[in-house]
């Protein structure tokens, strides 16, 4: 439904431990993948949030 609309799934903390699979419906896997780079240069070691804001399969 939210895709239909043109709307994004967020959250005011990020879209947490169960929405976080639920990005991709209002984003393309390209900047989900951007989104995981910015991620990791910023937070190599996953400490900041982990699994918070995006799923773990993008992260490692």
């Amino acid at each position: 439904m939210t895709s239909k609309h043109k709307g994004s799934i967020s959250a005011e903390h990020g879209l947490g431990l169960m929405k976080a699979n639920e990005i991709h419906y209002s984003k393309s896997p390209e900047i989900v993948q951007l989104m995981a780079s910015i991620k990791k240069l910023l937070d190599p070691n996953c400490i900041l949030n982990p699994c918070k804001v995006l799923p773990q399969s993008v992260l490692h």
